[in-house]
């Protein structure tokens, strides 16, 4: 602990909207939110590099004068980044904030890891991811293995886009008579605001972004399936039984046998919550599966530093994160 027993630590969340920073104060185990940022988004693959940087500079330095304190107070930065390259292009986002962070150690990671460590501040543990995408990675005694994550051409069956391209799919199938009856097909015309289901083709392929306008549509699929829709809840129940799949698939390539302790996280699983966590335990049982879902304790943007400050001060990250602030939660 440095002098007077007073500890600064940064931690930055740089996504694909936003890049979100938090100035945490440590006082011996106490801990207070003393700067909170937010700026535009932080993902260079998006945006590019000049951009990104200088937004997650931005983020940091204006965090850190809410607390009115200088950089050269901070002591530890940590890195949630949307884009690393798997740690090719850790050192720039090092490189970069050191210019003015001068006394910070600083660790970066990617994503799915901060991820892993907002469920599992020790390191070890299981994480899927049930967003717009899906991934899923494990941790077990220093070895990583990492399920799905290739993207939503190839991939992403966990995730929100799977499921509003199949709700598409099957409500297309119903208009042309080559489905089963179901209720996605009005909720689709809802959902793009057209009368002639033929715009639909405007509406997507002439989208600046599809991939979210298609992943839009899940949030329907999962009212259908309250409505007890047969066809939007084969589709959530697909999406359940690959959940499955990701965390027992991790689970095995990392040797762990009997219990499973996992985490799921991402805003398809918040918004499903209750659809996706009742047939997951469903699918498990009957494969005699004993999967034990562990909540996410903090913000991943909270999560990124406590590895540092316990590098640093001996405290144990699983502490600091029951113990953090009601902002990291």
């Amino acid at each position: 602990m440095e002098a007077n027993n007073i500890f600064y630590a940064l931690g930055i969340d740089a996504g694909g909207t936003h890049t979100r920073a938090v100035l945490i104060k440590l006082m011996d185990k106490h801990q207070l939110i003393k700067g909170i940022s937010e700026k535009g988004p932080g993902n260079p693959a998006s945006i590019g590099w000049d951009n990104a940087l200088r937004n997650i500079l931005n983020a940091a330095l204006e965090a850190v004068h809410r607390a009115n304190i200088s950089p050269m107070d901070v002591s530890v930065i940590g890195i949630s980044a949307a884009y690393t390259g798997w740690g090719k292009y850790i050192q720039r986002y090092v490189e970069h904030l050191k210019k003015h962070f001068v006394n910070a150690h600083i660790d970066v990671y990617h994503d799915i890891y901060a991820s892993l460590l907002s469920c599992f501040p020790k390191g070890d543990g299981i994480v899927l991811i049930m967003g717009t995408g899906s991934s899923c990675l494990g941790v077990h005694k220093g070895r990583l293995v990492l399920v799905g994550g290739w993207g939503h051409l190839f991939d992403d069956k966990a995730g929100a886009y799977r499921v509003g391209r199949d709700g598409i799919t099957a409500a297309l199938e119903y208009y042309d008579g080559r489905g089963n009856e179901t209720i996605l097909l009005q909720l689709l015309k809802e959902y793009m605001g057209i009368n002639d289901i033929y715009d639909i083709i405007d509406r997507i392929y002439s989208s600046n972004d599809p991939k979210s306008m298609i992943a839009g549509f899940a949030p329907y699929v999962v009212k259908a399936c309250r409505e007890n829709d047969k066809i939007a809840c084969s589709i959530i129940y697909s999406v359940a039984k690959d959940a499955v799949n990701h965390i027992c698939t991790a689970a095995k390539r990392l040797g762990l046998n009997g219990t499973i302790e996992a985490s799921i996280v991402g805003g398809f699983y918040n918004g499903s919550k209750d659809l996706v966590d009742h047939l997951f335990k469903d699918i498990a049982s009957r494969k005699d599966l004993n999967i034990i879902v562990k909540p996410q304790l903090v913000k991943p943007v909270c999560a990124v530093v406590y590895p540092g400050i316990a590098r640093l001060t001996g405290l144990d990250p699983l502490d600091l994160a029951l113990s953090a602030p009601n902002e990291c939660r």
